[in-house]
């Protein structure tokens, strides 16, 4: 089963990931959620998805109280039911917060969200490595070196904590 498990919005029973009715009062279940417009845990106002992957989907937050920008990431309804997929999901939210390093993201929360997971990270504001090589930016030596040095640094303190980066891409950087 799940380990964290949906919650029908009409009676809260609780209901199996990949329902598509309740089993207590047979209401729909949505097979995945919009988080845009929402307050997560009466902290976090959703603004906009940012990005979406086979995983699951990049939510852009405004963090009530001390009005910060805060990413969420959520983790795919129907990836909730494999097990092995939601331990590595939350064993990569744990990863995150043993590392503080400049040029690494900060991790703020884990969260369960009517049944779906979600890590509430840091919001790095700017374009990706990828975007600019898209765009077909001429980097000078220099640039390119310093990138490097950075993303090599933070992966060395990522090391030394015990901890392998499975992710590593231009869009993450």
């Amino acid at each position: 089963g799940c380990f964290f498990m949906p919650v029908c919005s009409k009676c809260k029973h609780e209901v199996a990931a990949d329902a598509k009715f309740c089993g207590n009062c047979a209401a729909p279940m949505p097979q995945t959620t919009n988080l845009v417009g929402k307050c997560i845990n009466n902290k976090y106002i959703v603004t906009k998805r940012i990005a979406e992957g086979g995983m699951g989907e990049v939510y852009l937050a405004r963090q009530q109280g001390i009005d910060q920008e805060v990413a969420i990431k959520k983790l795919h309804r129907d990836l909730c039911s494999n097990q092995k997929l939601v331990d590595r999901f939350i064993t990569e939210a744990k990863s995150y917060g043993k590392i503080s390093h400049p040029n690494a993201v900060k991790v703020h929360d884990l969260l369960n969200v009517n049944g779906e997971l979600c890590i509430v990270m840091e919001y790095v504001k700017g374009k990706t490595l990828t975007s600019y090589i898209e765009s077909e930016y001429a980097f000078s030596q220099n640039q390119v070196i310093h990138i490097a040095l950075q993303v090599a640094d933070a992966l060395a303190t990522a090391h030394d904590a015990g901890i392998i980066h499975r992710d590593l891409k231009t869009e993450n950087i």
